[in-house]
């Protein structure tokens, strides 16, 4: 008759999928494969970009993909897999900057990722594992779908810490934003100096 696939959460460590193979009149056959989790459901990571000095943030989610068997990053922005329908200039320009290689493309929204995509071939590090994950995914999840991604007020950066505390803050915006205060600090003051 066909596959039946299973998802099941147990506890707030693992989630199982079973696959049950149905035949006329045979009993069921059991099949259990563990998915590639290694991260606490729940945790803060980041990456650093291929370029510059500034990360990428995400948290580490209860599901994992059920063809590849990995676990699935929350992210606001970044790499997702498969090609863009119809993307705008915005996206069609920020994906010449900041491509996300064959195959895959850079978004503007709060998805999930499986955790290879979002690594892009660099090391993934857990910044911070909540004691209670539950709160930290329900904040994760509310967010979902929301495409109003803003490097210096809203990005994967502020998404994560609103996750994890309900916080909405970015050191590395402050620092973008001090750095380009800093610069027109010096230009402006370059201007009406006296000479």
């Amino acid at each position: 008759m066909g596959d039946i696939r299973l998802w099941a959460f147990l506890g707030c460590t693992k989630i199982l999928e079973a696959k049950i193979h149905i035949n006329s009149g045979a009993p069921p056959h059991f099949m259990a494969e563990e998915p590639d989790m290694p991260f606490e459901i729940g945790a803060v990571l980041r990456r650093k970009f291929k370029r510059g000095n500034f990360y990428h943030y995400g948290i580490a989610s209860e599901y994992y993909h059920p063809e590849l068997n990995l676990q699935m990053i929350y992210q606001f922005g970044g790499p997702f897999s498969g090609d863009i329908e119809n993307p705008s200039l915005n996206l069609r320009l920020l994906n010449r900057i900041w491509g996300s290689g064959e195959g895959n493309h850079t978004g503007v929204r709060v998805g999930i990722t499986d955790y290879i995509t979002f690594s892009e071939g660099i090391d993934i590090e857990v910044i911070e594992i909540p004691d209670d994950p539950i709160p930290v995914l329900e904040r994760a999840k509310k967010m979902l779908n929301r495409e109003d991604y803003n490097p210096l007020i809203r990005n994967c950066e502020h998404y994560a810490n609103y996750a994890l505390t309900g916080d909405w803050k970015s050191s590395q915006a402050s620092l973008s934003v001090k750095q380009v205060g800093k610069g027109l600090g010096m230009i402006l003051g370059g201007l009406f100096s006296k000479r």
